[in-house]
């Protein structure tokens, strides 16, 4: 058949004028350009055809393909990839106004290149498919399930800004590459390869994931009736599940110190979860949760050396200053239980004060470090709180009880800070 035969045949399938159409023998591609087209699928199986800046209606690609690529087009209804689909598809600079899914295709799918596109809802589900790039899109809603990618999944650069769920796939290579989150949870997946999540914002501190975890709740909960409903401690489990697949990638890549970021907000999420499900006093998980609440206040769970050390000169500074209040008050004659006990009381509550405005808490651990330094040059053996229970012991009991309680705290904090220093053990193999 000759080419415009060809061109004509194309017109009148796609329901256009000839002239929109143009031919690039060089790559055997047809461009149709600027018009508004009419879905006629046995053409897209005939030939090589490029979009570009055209209005497309609802399209439903469940055949075997040459090559199909868009550019700057509006797709004004659904888009669905499914079925016994074969081919290759490229989508650049484009506006998705309703959904666009890629769905149940049966066989793999060579190649997809989908950049820098406008989306409302994204459905990926159960497909095997070859070399994926989904890059640099703006997303509303994103659901990625039960897929097969064999060879590399690129995400880079894209603005996920509403829900991102990852659920059961299956990746050789993965990469987040700059990619930016809204709310993301990316549980059961398996990674094989290696994982780059290099810039991507997964910075969270507790409390901005705290509050991702109950806006993911309410999002997915809103429409549900209440015995459907998820319950919150179950989210904050699947958000754990996300950190854990990461962190275990890293560690496969031997990228020890993204992965103690990932096992951190793993941790986070477990305290979470504690909370939301209230355990019982003094059972196992009622201590898990001050347990994580402590390592978490004292050292970032071993991943902030700065706070770590922070807490080491309050503790000594505060260790000191009682100390040289009880010699005081000794000397003194005074009612020594009473007053001393009322002075610890106030000097724990200002610690807890300022413990909740880090400017504060800094502010504090200045003060404190006066104090320290006063041990170092006077009575450095101070420091070192067990030194002073063995051998010739000639203090009284309150002062035997004071050296006790800071040997045992004094000893958690260097235990941490060691562990923290020493980044090598901060991720559990």
């Amino acid at each position: 058949m000759e080419y415009n035969e060809q061109k004509i045949e194309i017109a009148k399938k796609l329901n256009i004028e000839k002239n929109k159409i143009s031919y690039a023998k060089y790559s055997n591609l047809f461009e149709i350009s600027d018009c508004k087209i009419s879905i006629a699928t046995d053409i897209f199986q005939k030939y090589n055809l490029f979009f570009n800046n055209c209005k497309v209606p609802k399209l439903v690609l469940d055949f075997p393909i040459q090559s199909l690529e868009f550019k700057s087009c509006c797709f004004e209804d659904d888009f669905t990839i499914k079925d016994n689909f074969n081919g290759y598809v490229s989508i650049e600079n484009s506006i998705f106004k309703n959904y666009f899914k890629i769905s149940q295709v049966k066989k793999e799918i060579y190649k997809i290149n989908i950049n820098k596109n406008n989306f409302n809802d994204v459905g990926i589900f159960e497909n095997k498919i070859f070399n994926f790039k989904f890059e640099e899109n703006t997303i509303q809603n994103i659901s990625v399930s039960n897929n097969l990618f064999s060879k590399e999944a690129y995400f880079n650069y894209n603005s996920f800004s509403n829900e991102c769920i990852f659920f059961k796939n299956s990746f050789e290579n993965l990469s987040f590459y700059g990619a930016k989150f809204n709310s993301f949870v990316f549980f059961q997946n398996t990674i094989k390869g290696s994982l780059n999540a290099v810039n991507a914002n997964l910075n969270f501190d507790f409390e901005n994931l705290e509050n991702k975890i109950n806006e993911q709740y309410e999002e997915i909960n809103k429409n549900k009736k209440e015995q459907d409903e998820k319950s919150l401690d179950k989210f904050a489990n699947d958000f754990r599940d996300s950190f854990r697949v990461f962190k275990n990638a890293l560690i496969k890549d031997n990228n020890l110190l993204d992965a103690s970021n990932f096992h951190k907000y793993e941790l986070y999420c477990k305290e979470i979860e504690l909370n939301f499900k209230k355990p019982k006093k003094f059972s196992k998980e009622w201590l898990d949760k001050y347990q994580l609440m402590f390592y978490r206040n004292l050292c970032d769970h071993h991943t902030d050396l700065i706070l770590n050390l922070k807490w080491l000169i309050i503790v000594i500074g505060l260790f000191a200053s009682l100390y040289f209040i009880l010699q005081v008050i000794q000397n003194l004659d005074l009612n020594k239980c009473g007053l001393i006990l009322s002075l610890a009381g106030f000097i724990l509550i200002t610690i807890v004060y300022y413990f909740q405005d880090i400017k504060k808490f800094d502010f504090f651990a200045c003060v404190a470090s006066i104090s320290v330094l006063n041990v170092i040059c006077y009575k450095p053996k101070l420091i070192f709180g067990i030194a002073n229970l063995i051998g010739d012991n000639t203090h009284n009991g309150l002062e035997n009880f004071l050296f006790t309680v800071y040997t045992i705290i004094i000893g958690l904090v260097v235990f941490s800070l060691q562990k923290t220093a020493r980044k090598n053990s901060i991720v559990p193999s």
